[in-house]
């Protein structure tokens, strides 16, 4: 027989007063176990005492003076939850005993046997254990169901639970007549707060924003984590545009806010792309990738904001299918369907060129010239920018020797991506082996990357920006102007010019607050002692006004277009 170690808490419930001194006697008095026993007279008196009283087990007569048969049980067992029942009963009738079971209690023992001081402990002890075994396998069970459909950090609801409910969701739209709003978030800047605050800051944004978005929806809607920056929320017969409209900015507008921890702030954006069933999808999958093809474009559009799709998405979408498909047969074949155009570099001073920008272009049978901020953007999603970069560098050097072969010294500068500039081995497996390889010094060769750079891993940035330096190559900061790149970093790097982005350029009849910006632009280069390159130049009035603001170089259309087969014959390209 098991034996209970510590001391038992039983509830007696019994009018009966000689049954009721039985029960306590054959409990209390049993010597290999503690009980301590309760009495009350009725149902009635059971609210009261539960509520001052931890129990481990009732003991019910069925026939009290306010309830009688199966009605006692089901009861009592709505009055206690979670603790076990053993009933008494003056019947010994089988279909009683297994139906009092079948309504929840433990145990059944007819009342002939009261007086059996070794089965009311049996039954006892073993309701007790019983019931701690369900409790248990619950709770195992209750663990399991959570691992498998929530999400450990914020505790949200996973995608496979998600899906559960957005299956049911769709299907009961479809039957009532009623519209389900579905938003895909997708966290901006979220990878930047892991890189340089570390994960755990990370996860308490994660944490963060769950917490605020729920905070905005009803108790109908249904918010989850679907993947490592990525939400879902569910959003129940909202029938009007404006009010999609308001949910969604509300959303960004909390997610936006700055979020603190261990003393330091980080923020993320959010680019949303909602869908609506039955308007946009006819079945849940749909309506999920929908909602996840307008949140792309409202990433590729220029984050932080969000999309409604529409058709016109679809349509987009296989075109971009189609132009990934030719871009990954065009490099199978890049002298083919790649080339490079060249752009110089025109000293202010003295119209001298010294430099080029290297431009590369796609030329396709089909579409004819395709535009690099149409494929480039393509190739960076399927992580195959770096072969181009790798040609780029690789034509790069052709032309420079085919230049030294004609005597001219020319500098070409060429764009990197963020992917291949940050990849381990792109100094020493790429630029250095080409410059051995064509047997140039890297003094003709300038790396431009993008402010957007500078906010990732800024140590390995300084790190490949030294071995670059330590080949002798140039570091160009791209479209300078455009990004939220910080002045202390911009004067502690290795970088030797800064181009200013075009949107920048003015001349001495614009507005005087642009003329401003321009000035402090060109005023913080010089300062740096840096080059300072103003592109995208069309005019005469704006050449001379960037003169007078002693900007080094110039770069545009006013000098010449890109041109394919450039030459250096002269050393000035003007108009």
């Amino acid at each position: 027989m098991n034996q209970i170690s510590s001391s038992r808490h039983v509830l007696l419930i019994e009018d009966d007063v000689v049954d009721h001194i039985i029960i306590s006697r054959a409990l209390e008095e049993y010597k290999d176990a503690h009980f301590i026993c309760e009495h009350v007279r009725m149902l009635a008196d059971i609210p009261n005492i539960i509520e001052q009283n931890k129990f481990d087990i009732i003991i019910s007569d069925m026939d009290l003076p306010d309830s009688n048969g199966l009605d006692t049980i089901r009861s009592l067992i709505g009055m206690v939850g979670q603790i076990p029942v053993i009933v008494l009963s003056g019947s010994e009738d089988k279909t009683l005993a297994t139906e009092s079971v079948q309504v929840g209690a433990q145990d059944f023992i007819p009342k002939r046997y009261v007086d059996d001081t070794g089965l009311i402990v049996r039954s006892v002890t073993h309701a007790i254990e019983r019931n701690q075994l369900r409790l248990g396998l619950e709770k195992t069970r209750d663990q399991a169901y959570f691992l498998a459909h929530y999400d450990q950090t914020t505790k949200l609801p996973n995608r496979v639970l998600f899906l559960e409910k957005l299956n049911y969701s769709t299907a009961h739209a479809a039957r009532t007549g009623n519209k389900v709003s579905l938003c895909f978030i997708d966290l901006d800047g979220f990878k930047l707060v892991n890189d340089t605050i570390g994960h755990d800051a990370g996860d308490e944004v994660l944490r963060c924003v769950s917490k605020r978005m729920k905070s905005l929806l009803r108790e109908s809607d249904l918010i989850a984590r679907i993947g490592g920056d990525e939400f879902v929320v569910l959003l129940h017969n909202i029938h009007n545009q404006n009010d999609l409209n308001t949910v969604t900015q509300k959303l960004i507008q909390t997610i936006n806010e700055p979020i603190e921890y261990d003393g330091k702030f980080s923020s993320v954006g959010a680019s949303i792309g909602v869908a609506t069933y039955p308007s946009h999808a006819d079945s849940a999958e749909c309506l999920l990738k929908h909602a996840d093809l307008a949140m792309y474009h409202a990433k590729h559009n220029g984050k932080n904001q969000s999309c409604i799709f529409t058709n016109d998405l679809l349509k987009e979408k296989d075109k971009n299918l189609s132009l990934q498909s030719k871009l990954l047969t065009a490099l199978e074949q890049p002298d083919k369907y790649f080339a490079l155009f060249y752009q110089p570099r025109v000293a202010l001073e003295d119209e001298s060129i010294h430099s080029v920008e290297a431009l590369i272009r796609w030329r396709d049978e089909e579409l004819g010239f395709i535009a690099p901020d149409q494929f480039i953007p393509l190739a960076e999603n399927l992580n195959i920018i770096h072969k181009i970069d790798q040609w780029v560098i690789e034509q790069a050097c052709k032309k420079i020797v085919d230049w030294q072969a004609i005597k001219k010294k020319i500098r070409v500068g060429i764009n990197i991506s963020g992917q291949s500039f940050n990849s381990k081995g792109f100094v020493s497996n790429v630029v250095e082996p080409l410059l051995n390889a064509y047997n140039i010094t890297g003094e003709l060769l300038e790396i431009e990357i993008t402010e957007s750079i500078l906010l990732e891993d800024l140590d390995n940035v300084y790190q490949q920006l030294l071995k670059l330096k330590n080949l002798g190559i140039t570091i160009a900061i791209d479209d300078f102007g455009t990004g939220f790149s910080s002045l202390g970093y911009l004067s502690k790097l290795p970088i030797d010019t800064l181009k200013i982005d075009g949107s920048f350029i003015c001349d001495a009849n614009s507005d005087h607050s642009d003329q401003i910006v321009l000035k402090a632009i060109v005023a913080l280069g010089k300062a740096l002692e840096l080059t300072v390159v103003a592109e995208c130049i069309e005019t005469e009035s704006q050449r001379l006004y960037l003169k007078s603001l002693h900007c080094t170089e110039g770069q545009g259309y006013f000098w010449t277009k890109p041109i394919e087969n450039w030459q250096p014959i002269r050393h000035t390209s003007r108009k």
